[in-house]
């Protein structure tokens, strides 16, 4: 429930992340277990937020939640 600035690239921050880290858009990383649902490009959060899936990711970030649910 934080803010957290860091100057280095999401790259860098995501390669040091735990594997529940993905990347979702070129501008964010999304931990999969915060993710209530996935409808088209938009993810909705536990804390109520909406973030954009880019056309990129979006396969990743589906199989990546399928898995976590899967178990």
């Amino acid at each position: 429930n934080g803010l957290y600035m860091e100057r280095k690239s999401l790259n860098e921050i995501e390669k040091k992340l735990p594997s529940q880290f993905k990347r979702c858009h070129k501008s964010s990383i999304v931990n999969i277990s915060h993710i209530k649902s996935l409808i088209g490009y938009e993810m909705h959060l536990s804390n109520n937020k909406f973030q954009t899936v880019g056309r990129t990711y979006l396969s990743a970030i589906r199989t990546e939640l399928l898995r976590f649910v899967n178990g």
